[in-house]
């Protein structure tokens, strides 16, 4: 087996999903027990999923994860939707905050250059099988997605002060 390159990606998320299972499931058991939750049976747990917010990050990298085992259209969008949903999505809450103005950077600066190694021809036309004349349309198509969810994650997040 060869290395390509897109196994950096591969990696990096398939890492991302780890931690991001790990802390999510951490936190929402935490959140149970803050709510005195005796019992933990599967309809206490779903009823409380969508107060507790936790489980979200799980849920959008799953996609990203999904993708790693695609070799078509379809596996890049779920990749790099996840690239611009994190650079969107940090850019929002840097503007929001002003604070850590160091880790936007560098968290700004790995996504980027992980969709730059996404849009490389190696990856995308050899490993993907998109041409160069489909790639800006697709390109296109994951930012889409990426703005319009973290758009309505800063929405969902911001909604009691909207009302």
């Amino acid at each position: 087996m060869k290395f390509k390159l897109v196994y950096i990606v591969h990696l990096l998320i398939i890492i991302l999903f780890v931690f991001n299972l790990y802390q999510g499931l951490e936190r929402f058991s935490e959140f149970l027990k803050y709510k005195e939750y005796t019992h933990f049976n599967l309809d206490t747990i779903i009823n409380s999923i969508p107060t507790s917010q936790y489980l979200r990050a799980i849920i959008l990298v799953s996609f990203a994860l999904a993708g790693v085992f695609f070799k078509n259209k379809i596996g890049w969008i779920f990749i790099t939707y996840y690239f611009h949903l994190l650079i969107i999505n940090s850019i929002i809450q840097y503007s929001a905050s002003k604070e850590n103005l160091g880790f936007y950077i560098i968290a700004n600066t790995i996504a980027l250059s992980l969709l730059i190694i996404m849009n490389l021809k190696e990856v995308s036309l050899k490993y993907y099988k998109i041409n160069k004349e489909n790639l800006i349309g697709i390109n296109l198509i994951s930012f889409v997605i990426g703005f319009c969810i973290s758009i309505l994650l800063f929405i969902r997040k911001n909604e009691y002060y909207l009302n």
